[in-house]
């Protein structure tokens, strides 16, 4: 950013800038005549950083156009350096200043300072006469004339133009070489209000495509507030313009006030978020107790069903067990039962087999008895024979009757038979012990 300053100043901002500056201004002053009265600059100090557009104002006969032939090197200063692109040009010889001017500056003046004679191309490309020039240069300045909308232009003469038209070849004149530094002195001073807007606009379009530099006097405070800088030329040296000034305190007093109404405002946003934020968070923390409690009662009646199952599951349990043992008891008790009357049973026919046993052995005792009774009966008849004598019975004793012929025998039944048999079987038994 352009700026007035003090040779220290200047110094400094040489230093610490982050571009080299394409143009700097240490103590200049120009004194014209001997008088201190015919001073025009009195240490004037400026730095203009690359690509930076200023605009220098101030009154009639206040040396703007002397600063500007200072900064084209067309005028040498009095005292004091002039760097341009890190060169002190004010201490060059007269042709190495104007190789350097050729190269390095472009000019445009009030005046377009075209030549008759000649078509616009060929004004445009006068320039290149002199010195080096790129091999591209007629490309380039046709496709500035065609930038500027002159492009059907090409071939007329500056009568035939306008003088917003002059004044744009006058432009891309002072462009075709490619400089570095575009100084303008007073270039809408022969144009109307609209021209000079257009203009204008148009200086400010090319230093933001071409990357050009430019510094432009001009006494219209509207147009010099198109650049990016401001400066006002005054007694010599180079301050921020009064009005402006006067302007940016204003203008820094209505920030200051909307900055204080944004820090209101913001203040009060804050105060409004911070409170919905409070209520957000006092609905978030009720919800989150009613859903803790809604978890509370839910996990209570999780496990008073828990415990109900299990109460449950613990009675049906009971009832399955008792049933189980009351089940288990009857099927003993039957069981029970079951060999009770088996044993009764088993009981009974081992009586009854017992009892038919007896008996059988009764008949076959009374079988044998018989037998040897009519064995008996049978033998003494033979004995009797052999013997020829009949033995009488013994006293006291009667022979046992014979059994009448068709009686029948009874059977041996019950007790009194039993026993009558086992007396019988004693008798026997001592009888054939004897």
């Amino acid at each position: 950013m352009a700026r007035p300053g003090t040779e220290a100043e200047v110094e400094k901002d040489y230093v610490m800038a982050e571009t080299r500056p394409i143009l700097e201004l240490r103590s200049v002053s120009k004194l014209y005549g001997s008088s201190q009265d015919g001073k025009v600059l009195d240490a004037l100090d400026l730095v203009v950083q690359t690509g930076e557009s200023l605009a220098i104002i101030g009154p009639s006969g206040s040396g703007k156009s002397t600063l500007l032939n200072i900064m084209g090197t067309l005028d040498r200063p009095t005292s004091g350096a002039v760097r341009l692109d890190g060169q002190d040009v004010a201490r060059l010889d007269d042709r190495a200043v104007a190789g350097v001017r050729n190269k390095k500056i472009g000019f445009i003046f009030q005046l377009h300072h075209l030549l008759p004679q000649c078509s616009i191309i060929e004004n445009v490309m006068v320039p290149l006469v002199v010195g080096e020039h790129p091999a591209d240069a007629g490309d380039r300045a046709r496709r500035l004339l065609e930038r500027v909308g002159l492009s059907h232009r090409l071939s007329h003469r500056p009568g035939q133009l306008s003088g917003g038209e002059r004044q744009r070849v006058a432009v891309v004149r002072a462009l075709v070489n490619r400089p570095s530094l575009l100084l303008a002195d007073e270039p809408t001073g022969s144009l109307d209000r609209k021209g000079a807007e257009n203009l204008c606009d148009l200086l400010v379009e090319l230093n933001r495509e071409e990357k050009v530099t430019i510094v432009m006097v001009t006494h219209s405070m509207a147009l010099a507030e198109k650049m990016g800088t401001v400066l006002e030329l005054d007694e010599g040296k180079l301050r921020r313009p009064r009005k402006m000034e006067l302007d940016e305190k204003a203008e820094k007093q209505r920030r200051a006030r909307e900055q204080e109404l944004i820090e209101e405002r913001r203040k009060l946003e804050e105060e409004r978020k911070a409170e919905k934020q409070r209520r957000a968070e006092a609905q978030r923390k009720a919800e989150a107790n009613r859903r803790a409690e809604e978890q509370r009662r839910a996990e209570e009646e999780r496990q008073a069903e828990e415990r109900r199952k299990a109460e449950d599951e613990r009675r049906k349990a009971e009832e399955r067990r008792k049933a189980e043992e009351q089940r288990k008891a009857e099927e003993q008790r039957k069981a029970e039962e079951q060999r009770k009357a088996e044993e009764e049973r088993r009981a009974e026919e081992q009586k009854r087999a017992e009892e038919e046993r007896k008996a059988e052995e009764e008949r076959k005792a009374e079988e044998e008895r018989r037998k040897a009774e009519e064995g008996a009966a049978k033998a003494k008849p033979a004995a009797k024979k052999r013997t020829g004598a009949k033995k009488k019975p013994t006293a006291g004793k009667k022979p046992a009757p014979k059994p009448k012929s068709g009686a029948k025998k009874e059977p041996v039944t019950g007790k009194k038979t039993a026993k009558k048999a086992a007396a019988k079987g004693k008798a026997r038994g001592k009888g054939k012990r004897k």
